[in-house]
């Protein structure tokens, strides 16, 4: 089984991209989709698991075969675990993406023009892989799929974000910068 991880709040989530779950689903076959629910209320999950039951049954689907929710108790260990990282569309993360880089997952965002939708894809930038950075939500459904049902891909990409992930950690522009920022404006 494959695990797609959406670790991000459920809020970032928006409804008219709920349809790129059943449509990853409908092609990689066996595969479960991990939501996050700690911190957010039983009737914000209810509402969320009906928009996602709606999609799925436009697609003559179960939802309730591929979505699962879990509180962050066990978080590390689904991150380890997982497979693929889904980024949330349109309301990008951040944090949940650079944890997902520290267990080498290999993460797949569809950017958009507002900053709150790139953080992501500069994330990905930094460690040199533009592979999983969909220009379309054709693209990021089909980008998730190939993760998801091509091994050797993933395991490619995994090697690379392994190899690459002390560029995002060890990062040291913007520290110096500020620094000769702030020694510039003493001085001044």
């Amino acid at each position: 089984m494959i695990l797609y991880i959406c670790a991000q709040s459920l809020f970032k989530y928006l409804p008219q991209y709920d349809e790129v779950f059943p449509r990853i689903a409908q092609k990689t076959g066996n595969c479960q989709f991990v939501f996050m629910a700690n911190n957010i209320s039983k009737p914000d999950i209810a509402i969320f698991r009906n928009r996602l039951t709606d999609a799925f049954n436009t697609y003559n689907m179960c939802s309730d075969d591929y979505i699962f929710f879990m509180d962050d108790t066990y978080y590390a260990n689904l991150l380890e675990q997982g497979d693929v990282f889904l980024d949330s569309i349109g309301w990008s993360g951040c944090t949940s993406t650079m944890e997902a880089v520290t267990f080498d997952l290999p993460v797949v965002t569809l950017p958009n023009n507002l900053m709150r939708g790139r953080q992501t894809m500069a994330i990905l930038k930094m460690i040199g892989l533009n592979e999983t950075i969909a220009d379309s939500l054709d693209n990021y459904v089909d980008i998730a799929v190939r993760l998801g049902t091509d091994k050797q891909l993933r395991e490619r990409i995994r090697k690379q974000v392994s190899s690459n992930k002390h560029k995002l950690y060890k990062d040291r522009e913007c520290i110096d910068f500020l620094e000769s920022f702030l020694k510039n404006v003493v001085e001044a």
